[in-house]
């Protein structure tokens, strides 16, 4: 075989005048290109061969590779596109995604949401943690199982620093809950006279006081009285009785999705809606709820629980940010004192308008107003002696 081959080239050689060895080697060039330039499309090939046998990654799944976070929306033999968290749409050769680390935030359940914020040295550490665990937990986004959990992260120069971990079912849902939990950490820590320090070393940050609290919120004592003269309740009362009410109350501002009050949960006040939009819900269980009404300015919620002593009947949260007045049990009590007639007329305004919630007929109306009286007569038996 070897001499017929040598007898063929040495023939084309001497009578044909084909110049053999160049042809040899102009073959062996060619293949050489053509094995280089298959090298790539066969790695990526193979790397989509691995990608569809593993199924370490499936279209939908939300991704971190080689720096980009995205989306991924379709896996090929060649390569996989992935929309990022920009919008763009980023097109990866599937060898470069086999050959590089890969975190998939979408195939072994719920992902963990980190937060990471510096709070005041002048905040108790105790309550800076419940601050943000009760964020965490009212918002509707994050997961009761696994529970969210804080953990002082370090002491800084000018801060504790402090980690959130929420979990949420979808990873693409991440930047709209941090977003939402640093808003709504902003109004919850101005509603308790704190801020997010400053990074300085000399300069001390001092709470605001109460005054400037309220002016903070831009309601003056005037608009409250305007507010308070108009509502039923309160529409009886003397100038000196309302601006008493005004002169106690507190005023609080609340941000999107924040809840003011849960369903069950004990109380002894009564909210005024100055500004804003909340949103009522009842459970209906096993996780579910309704929304049963919309409240806006003027309306008010809590009337039972302050006069009654029952828990919150349902659940009252922020669907546009929100100021509202709370108004305390004591504060009613000093009322009561100077005027122990109130007491009557409270009850009667509160249950005739629970009567209109619960649309009840004229004799349990009666049956509810007479023991909406009797438990006021026992809150508010001390102040009335």
């Amino acid at each position: 075989m070897l001499v017929a081959g040598l007898i063929v080239a040495v023939t084309l050689q001497q009578r044909a005048k084909v110049n053999v060895l160049g042809v040899v080697t102009t073959s062996a060039v060619i293949t050489a290109i053509i094995g280089l330039a298959a090298q790539e499309p066969l790695k990526d090939l193979l790397g989509g061969l691995s990608l569809h046998l593993d199924r370490s990654l499936r279209e939908g799944d939300w991704i971190e590779t080689n720096g980009q976070i995205g989306n991924v929306r379709a896996i090929s033999w060649r390569d996989t596109q992935m929309r990022c968290i920009d919008g763009s749409n980023l097109i990866i050769p599937n060898a470069t995604i086999t050959s590089s680390n890969l975190r998939n935030f979408s195939t072994k359940g719920p992902y963990g949401n980190r937060l990471f914020v510096g709070l005041s040295y002048n905040f108790p550490p105790g309550q800076a943690k419940a601050l943000l665990l009760q964020l965490a937990n009212q918002h509707p986004l994050v997961l009761k199982q696994p529970p969210a959990v804080v953990r002082i992260a370090s002491f800084d120069d000018s801060s504790i620093r402090y980690e959130l971990l929420a979990w949420q079912a979808d990873y693409g849902q991440s930047l709209g809950l941090r977003s939402d939990l640093m808003e709504q950490l902003w109004y919850a820590l101005a509603r308790q006279g704190q801020s997010i320090p400053y990074p300085v070393r000399e300069l001390l940050h001092q709470p605001k006081n109460n005054k400037q609290a309220q002016q903070s919120l831009g309601i003056d004592w005037e608009q409250k009285l305007e507010i308070l003269a108009k509502i039923p309740l309160f529409k009886s009362l003397s100038q000196n009785q309302l601006m008493q009410l005004i002169q106690h109350c507190h005023c609080h501002s609340y941000g999107n999705d924040e809840t003011i009050v849960a369903e069950g949960a004990e109380g002894d006040s009564l909210f005024v809606i100055c500004r804003g939009l909340a949103q009522v819900s009842r459970e209906l269980g096993q996780g579910n709820s309704i929304d049963v009404a919309q409240l806006g300015p003027g309306d008010i919620f809590g009337e039972m629980t302050l006069f009654g002593g029952e828990c919150r009947s349902a659940t009252v949260r922020v669907a546009q940010e929100t100021q509202l007045l709370e108004i305390e049990r004591p504060v009613i009590a000093d009322l009561l004192e100077d005027d122990p007639e109130l007491l009557e007329r409270f009850g009667l305004l509160v249950s005739q308008r629970s009567a209109e919630l619960n649309q009840l007929e004229s004799s349990a109306a009666q049956a509810q107003q007479q023991d909406l009286l009797q438990k006021m007569r026992v809150l508010f038996n001390s102040w009335l002696r």
